[in-house]
């Protein structure tokens, strides 16, 4: 089994996505976290930002 097409090396994906493989990684260091992956970390930072509240309370008064 070839170790690229686990995971994050995945194929196949939508045309625009970005390759993981090809990340230059984080630009500042963090610790790794017992309990959640950096996808996750990275996710709730995303939902729990003030820019996606806006968009979700928009999305709610149509």
């Amino acid at each position: 089994m070839d170790i690229k097409n686990i995971g994050f090396g995945y194929r196949p994906r939508a045309p625009y996505a970005s390759d993981p493989a090809k990340s230059r990684g984080r630009l500042f260091y963090e610790p790794e976290s017992p309990t959640r992956t950096p996808f996750q970390r990275d996710r709730d930072r995303i939902i729990h930002s003030n820019a996606f509240r806006r968009l979700n309370h928009k999305h709610r008064s149509l």
